[in-house]
């Protein structure tokens, strides 16, 4: 059987401490929090937060030897006890909610995700400010414009070059709130229940601090929603502005 069995539940249990190897490569201690049939919750204490995973339970017991080593140990002594006493064998426990397969774990931090998500975006944002001046000088040279459509071309230029400016400054800050606290794009209900189920009951301040986040969380998603709405009219203005002047040019 592939999926390791409950003989191992004495070794690899709650409160015990193990290593654990993140996306990044790093090795270091954290505690077992709960166990289930493939997936082991661990959690650590990071920057002053105490963080946590799911992680697959045979990756966690190939990096940890010691365990399999208690686990083989403690078998066999189960089994010279129920050699030596001649008792029945202990049948299975009963299959519960929390031995039941779990969803595949995302290898990837979220805190991971999010910054690759928003380094995309500032990207967007540069290529979409170089592409729009490049069409522009591409079609006033097919097509020169009289003087005032030249300044109203202009002016639009400078619009889509500040909103540019903003949208990749906002940006780079939602990057850098990102990176402050891995509250901000965490989608584990599961850690967010074990936190608040944690400090927030112990501490009144620390749970208005939790709150005070997921407002400015919400409001920073909004702004970042108005961003990319931003990014797609700056995308798109060139192109209507190429066939408004190709019409005019044909007349």
């Amino acid at each position: 059987m592939s999926e390791l069995g409950p003989q191992q539940d004495d070794a690899l249990r709650p409160g015990v401490n193990v290593d654990i190897r993140r996306t990044d490569g790093r090795v270091h201690p954290a505690v077992v929090s709960a166990v289930r049939s493939r997936l082991v919750t661990v959690e650590w204490f990071e920057n002053g937060q105490t963080k946590g995973k799911d992680v697959d339970r045979q990756t966690l017991v190939a990096l940890n030897p010691g365990i399999a080593r208690a686990s083989v140990q403690l078998q066999s002594h189960r089994k010279d006890s129920s050699a030596s006493s001649g008792a029945a064998p202990v049948p299975h426990r009963k299959t519960t909610a929390a031995s039941l397969p779990c969803a595949p774990v995302q290898k990837e931090d979220n805190n991971d995700l999010c910054n690759e998500l928003t380094r995309e975006l500032e990207r967007a944002a540069q290529l979409s400010l170089a592409l729009s001046k490049k069409q522009a000088a591409e079609t006033d040279a097919q097509h020169p414009l009289g003087h005032h459509q030249h300044n109203q071309h202009r002016q639009q230029q400078v619009v889509q070059q500040e909103e540019a400016e903003a949208v990749a400054d906002l940006l780079r800050r939602y990057r850098a709130v990102v990176d402050v606290s891995d509250l901000w794009m965490t989608t584990d209900v599961r850690l967010l229940t074990r936190m608040l189920s944690t400090r927030a009951l112990e501490d009144d301040a620390w749970l208005r601090e939790l709150e005070e986040l997921v407002n400015v969380k919400m409001d920073l998603l909004s702004n970042l929603r108005d961003a990319v709405n931003k990014l797609r009219k700056i995308k798109d203005s060139p192109r209507a502005f190429i066939r408004e002047t190709d019409g005019n040019g044909r007349r």
